[in-house]
């Protein structure tokens, strides 16, 4: 999907894809004239393939669309796996990802929180979530991605997992609510 960011309406395209994305997981390329931080901060809270600055040339375009289709087929091949590797005071662990709770931003760093432990690794959120299947792990926030089948318990603001009180961002709620229904 090709999105471009400024729409008419009171809907940006950020917003919109993250609408189509809970219906349909489909790769996207967002199109902008503007750089600037902020819209540079939402795109990176959202999952996408592509990013190309107005006005772009045919071959941008092309080179944009081949790289994310290309990048959705290397994902399918790896929503299967069932654990992920992490280095933890110099051994290697793997964690099933049944295991796992949750996921938290913290700068360079992201807290794994099992069932079990908590785990910290040097990798940002955005790369350590980009391989997880998405039947199981949604974002719900800017630093947080959940297993939505350990939720317990939500409102429009807050989300319980275990002891855990968890944000959620505006926008996320029926989401959210949609994907606990299915798991019901």
């Amino acid at each position: 999907m090709l999105m471009d960011i400024q729409l008419k309406g009171d809907m940006d395209g950020i917003a919109l894809c993250q609408k189509i994305k809970a219906i349909s997981d489909i790769p996207v390329v967002y199109l902008t004239a503007f750089s600037d931080a902020s819209f540079l901060d939402r795109i990176s809270s959202q999952p996408y393939e592509g990013y190309l600055l107005k006005p772009f040339t045919l071959d941008e375009l092309r080179s944009a669309l081949h790289l994310a289709i290309n990048s959705r087929e290397k994902k399918k091949g790896k929503l299967e796996k069932n654990v992920i590797t992490i280095k933890d005071k110099g051994f290697t662990i793997p964690i099933s990802l049944n295991d796992i709770l949750f996921f938290q931003a913290d700068g360079l760093y992201t807290k794994i929180q099992t069932k079990t432990k908590s785990y910290v690794v040097r990798d940002i959120l955005k790369d350590m979530v980009d391989d997880l299947p998405i039947s199981k792990f949604v974002r719900v926030h800017k630093s947080f991605v959940v297993n939505h089948r350990e939720i317990s318990s939500f409102n429009s603001k807050e989300l319980h997992i275990k002891e855990f009180v968890i944000p959620i961002r505006r926008g996320f709620f029926k989401e959210i609510r949609n994907l606990v229904k299915e798991n019901s």
